[in-house]
């Protein structure tokens, strides 16, 4: 729900905190910001909602006009509020975003030349554990929210984008349902770079040689069949609730996707968020 212009300054001016006066100087432009900022990671200004215009931001912190737009500059920069030029109300309010975090981290594991194979891998030492932590939860709502995931997963095998995005969504139901919600971010950051790096949705690159898939394959088949398949038996082994088979399982399975995706890559390129 939009708060409007006089709901965004009711929120700037009711915080005793910041309505203390800044203090002139060389950081007055980030102590500005500052104070932005923290309203909208607090969530007191929430997305949607639109700042006042600036005369009444400047009238309320004191400052002058190229002050308050270097400010304003600097939560744009960050992808914090969104211009709105020639209206009457000030500039949108963004939350942060995945995506957002996704891209800085992306840029600075590119910088550093961090590959492609290097995310995967740190997949495949995160998501094993949060697995195991699923089933020793037992949660029925959550066995039947994966349910539905693998149906929505088999209706959509011979569309190779669209099955990518459904087992895309399967993996980060599991690290979801682990409700450690850092990890769940984490993850959402590496396939955000998997699926941009890549230009396929998810993981929809899958090897059909049976070497690189877990011994328990049942027989051979398309690729897009045998990851299904392993996500199947996945919810089976949460559904009998024994810890070490499903971890077993699910490191198997990424293994075999990562095995997947350096045949495809190549020679293991750097991490390119960019072509």
């Amino acid at each position: 729900m939009h708060i409007g212009n006089r709901g965004a300054l009711d929120v700037i001016t009711g915080r005793e905190d910041l309505a203390t006066p800044l203090e002139r100087g060389p950081k007055l432009t980030e102590l500005v910001a500052t104070r932005l900022r923290r309203l909208i990671i607090t969530g007191e200004l929430r997305t949607g909602d639109f700042l006042p215009p600036e005369a009444e931001l400047m009238s309320q912190f004191g400052v002058s006009r190229p002050t308050l737009r270097e400010a304003l500059r600097v939560l744009e920069s960050e992808m914090l509020i969104l211009p709105r030029r020639g209206t009457h109300t000030g500039p949108r309010v963004c939350a942060p975003t995945v995506d957002q975090s996704a891209r800085y981290t992306a840029f600075l594991l590119q910088h550093r030349g961090v590959r492609l194979s290097d995310v995967h891998q740190a997949r495949n030492l995160i998501e094993p554990p949060l697995a195991r932590r699923v089933a020793e939860q037992g949660d029925p709502d959550v066995l039947d929210m994966l349910t539905i995931a693998l149906d929505d997963e088999e209706s959509v095998l011979p569309d190779p984008a669209a099955f990518g995005t459904a087992t895309a969504r399967f993996h980060l139901a599991i690290a979801d349902s682990a409700q450690i919600e850092s990890l769940a971010v984490t993850l959402r950051q590496y396939y955000w770079m998997i699926e941009t790096h890549t230009g396929n949705a998810g993981c929809a690159a899958r090897t059909t040689d049976p070497a690189a898939r877990p011994k328990a394959e049942p027989k051979p088949g398309p690729g897009n069949w045998r990851t299904h398949h392993d996500h199947v038996h996945l919810v089976a082994l949460l559904t009998a609730g024994d810890p070490d088979p499903v971890e077993h399982w699910w490191r198997m399975h990424l293994e075999s996707a990562c095995a997947a995706a350096s045949i495809d890559a190549g020679d293991a390129p750097v991490l390119n968020v960019f072509d």
